[in-house]
């Protein structure tokens, strides 16, 4: 990690200037702890200026310190590989940044992109001080401020992503446009979970994904996605602006897609799971309609399919999950325990399709 921040200070220090003409002093470092979770090493960097408060950038460099996943489970979207990773990253930070300024919503703030340090594979950007979404929707009532609100920041984000997917596409590639594509998915899932369960019982639920498919339009309307639109990924400040990160826009996809992930990783989160839902189930349920009125406005909610792309996002996160098993000790009756819960939400999900159909 040294030579990595070293390497990371040598780059820096002939561009800081570019950024900020009065940039003074020495760049000083502030490295952060690597989220285990984190595709990059995240180094908070401070600039001193002149005539203004420090600058804070965050720079970006991967991979981080979690051991890759190279087991053969199937996935959703394809693993970009890091050398085009942080140029993805620039570009997602600078068309988000363009739309938003086209936008003028004074409550979304776009982070603001910097440039990239190519020895060290980096990405720099501007930090954007404040807290991820679910630490402020677990609050709940307690939250202070109407612009803090968990129903007024969950609109918000529907709004964020709204435009996102209102954004015209460039050369952003195309996956899962067609139906077929998603009873693929479905049927690779249940084998994937048949075989590391050694058993059938999601047999039921993944032929309930595939009967809701067959009722999808087809083609699917595309648009450019952030591929991981999770609370853990939208930043709130004390204000209540809200900012988005970990923005690659490298595919097109179903719109839908995106919208379910935001439901998934509300009721599919660890401290919901352990729970079973019993302590935040109730109240993430609640912020589901502000979402998405946030994001559909006074359109019709097309519910079917955002719950067809909340089953198949479940069984991609047990998948993933299972894929990362260790099989010792007291982890053992903590994968039971969130393999109950990714269970029930299967069946939940599988038995409102099966009653919308």
């Amino acid at each position: 990690m040294d030579a990595l921040i070293e390497t990371i200070l040598a780059e820096l220090q002939p561009r800081v200037r570019e950024w900020y003409p009065d940039a003074d002093g020495a760049i000083r470092p502030d490295v952060d702890e690597v989220d285990a979770r984190a595709s990059a090493h995240v180094i908070r960097v401070s600039v001193p200026r002149t005539w203004a408060p420090p600058a804070r950038l965050i720079v970006k460099a991967g991979p981080g310190e979690r051991v890759p996943d190279n087991s053969d489970r199937p996935r959703l979207v394809a693993i970009t590989d890091q050398a085009d990773r942080r140029r993805l990253e620039l570009e997602a930070l600078r068309m988000v940044e363009a739309r938003l300024e086209e936008v003028g919503d004074p409550k979304l703030v776009a982070v603001r992109p910097l440039g990239l340090l190519p020895e060290s594979s980096a990405v720099v950007m501007e930090a954007f001080e404040g807290e991820p979404l679910h630490r402020h929707l677990m609050r709940g009532p307690f939250q202070r401020g109407a612009a803090r609100r968990p129903t007024a920041l969950a609109r918000a984000a529907g709004r964020w992503l709204r435009i996102l997917h209102d954004t015209p596409p460039s050369t952003q590639q195309v996956r899962q446009a067609a139906r077929s594509d998603l009873a693929a998915a479905f049927a690779s899932y249940g084998s994937f979970l048949a075989a590391a369960r050694g058993s059938n019982e999601l047999d039921p639920l993944v032929a309930a994904g595939i009967d809701a498919v067959s009722r999808l339009p087809d083609p699917l309307p595309l648009v450019i996605t952030h591929g991981d639109f999770a609370p853990r990924n939208i930043l709130v400040d004390a204000t209540g602006r809200l900012a988005v990160i970990d923005l690659l826009a490298r595919w097109q996809a179903p719109a839908y897609e995106d919208v379910a992930a935001f439901l998934v990783a509300l009721h599919m989160s660890r401290a919901n799971a352990v729970t079973r839902g019993v302590l935040f189930g109730p109240t993430f349920e609640r912020l589901e309609p502000a979402f998405l009125a946030g994001y559909y406005g006074s359109e019709p909610v097309p519910r079917h399919a955002i719950g067809v792309y909340e089953l198949l996002l479940v069984l991609d996160r047990w998948a993933a999950r299972t894929s990362r098993r260790t099989p010792r000790g007291l982890r053992r009756v903590s994968e039971r325990i969130l393999d109950g819960h990714y269970l029930a939400r299967s069946r939940l999900l599988a038995r409102r399709l099966a009653e919308a159909a």
